[in-house]
């Protein structure tokens, strides 16, 4: 009986490249090694800018790896990350563990743990899409925060904090899932979509879904991740890649950039923020809410 013969793997492709491959293909073997996360969601040409190699020299590498063409290495790319990811309900388990957190001193090794993943959220992705991000939303006509499950908190903290000084947010998925295309609907062109997925391999399938919605009605759409491999990445106009944490499930990485993101926000709109900042008070002083 004939063995049938194993299929490789791409860290197996790109290995063996890196021992029989000219120079400037080696070199972008290793670059794809060391950067997959970030690489599975570029195109020829930003990869080969990121890499320093030539977009002819992309091409021949992917032919000589095997593939057909370049999203067929993608694919494989992204395959390959999805199904290495950790679920929420995973995470959470693993943190109970004493052997991965010491119980005499949780505190103080998820304080470390959390420090470590905000600096590790700060790849040459993040800050390169980051500015792009703030002038996607500060452009928009009108902005709306999608996040739905275990993000859902996190997605109405951005809502409330970006609706104390702007009057053009909207959180369709405040209503439920089942409503939220009452809001969604409107979308435009001239608007944009934040949406927050994260804590994959399972995710909320309206948000992917509402993604997708918004794409197919030509919306820029910004996607908040702790995972590029996330299915609501080929939706996603631009993704912002938030590090997440081991060992634990933690959300600080995420918080990070969304706090950043306000600021930003803030920054460029600050005119018509201090505006309504200044009547917001008065009207809760006068209603007796504040004081």
């Amino acid at each position: 009986m004939k063995k049938q013969k194993r299929h490789l793997s791409i860290f197996e492709k790109l290995r063996n490249g890196i021992k029989t491959l000219p120079h400037s293909q080696v070199k972008l073997c290793n670059f794809v090694l060391e950067n997959y996360q970030n690489v599975a969601f570029m195109t020829v040409e930003e990869l080969a800018r990121a890499s320093s190699v030539s977009t002819a020299t992309v091409i021949r590498t992917i032919k000589k790896l095997g593939y057909g063409a370049f999203h067929d290495f993608l694919a494989d790319l992204r395959k390959i990350m999805f199904e290495s990811g950790q679920s929420l309900w995973w995470q959470m388990e693993e943190s109970w563990d004493n052997s991965l957190l010491p119980k005499e001193n949780i505190l103080g090794e998820v304080a470390n743990r959390n420090i470590d993943s905000i600096k590790n959220s700060m790849t040459p992705m993040l800050l390169d899409n980051f500015p792009k991000a703030v002038q996607i939303l500060c452009s928009a006509k009108k902005i709306y925060v999608l996040g739905l499950r275990s993000t859902q908190g996190i997605a109405l903290y951005c809502y409330s904090m970006l609706n104390q000084f702007l009057d053009n947010i909207s959180f369709p998925s405040i209503i439920g899932s089942d409503n939220m295309y009452s809001e969604l609907y409107q979308c435009s062109p001239k608007d944009a979509v934040l949406a927050l997925s994260i804590g994959g391999p399972h995710y909320a399938l309206q948000t992917i879904e509402a993604m997708k919605y918004a794409k197919d009605k030509g919306t820029p759409t910004v996607l908040l991740t702790t995972d590029i491999a996330s299915p609501g990445s080929q939706w996603a106009s631009l993704i912002l890649p938030a590090a997440p944490s081991k060992g634990y499930y933690s959300v600080v990485s995420v918080m990070t950039i969304l706090d950043a993101l306000i600021t930003a926000i803030g920054y460029e709109k600050k005119e018509e923020g201090k505006n309504k900042l200044r009547e917001l008070e008065e009207i809760l002083l006068s209603k007796h809410i504040t004081y």
